[in-house]
C-alpha cells in the first residue's frame, strides 16, 4: 500500500508541476498584452512582485512532496 502511495504521490507532483508552469506561462502572456496595450508602442515592460514568487514556492513544495513519494517507495523497497 505504501508504495501505491509513492507512485500516486509522485505523479500527483508532476501533474500538479505541469499545472503550474503553464499557469506562470499564462500570466507571462498576460503581463505582456497589458504592457502592449498600456503603451503605445508595447516597448514598456510590467513586472510585478519578484522572481520568487507563488510559482517557484509551490515547485519547491512539489519537489519535496515527490521526495516523500520516493522515500515510500524505497523503505517498501528495503
Amino acid at each position: 500500500m505504501r508504495e501505491v502511495l509513492g507512485y500516486f504521490l509522485i505523479a500527483q507532483a508532476i501533474l500538479t508541476g505541469i499545472i503550474v508552469y503553464s499557469i506562470n506561462s499564462l500570466s507571462d502572456s498576460i503581463k505582456a498584452s497589458a504592457a502592449y496595450v498600456a503603451s503605445k508602442d508595447g516597448d514598456r515592460q510590467i513586472g510585478w512582485g519578484t522572481d520568487l514568487g507563488m510559482p517557484t514556492f509551490a515547485l519547491f513544495l512539489l519537489i519535496i512532496v515527490a521526495c516523500l513519494g520516493i522515500f515510500l517507495i524505497a523503505k517498501k523497497n528495503s
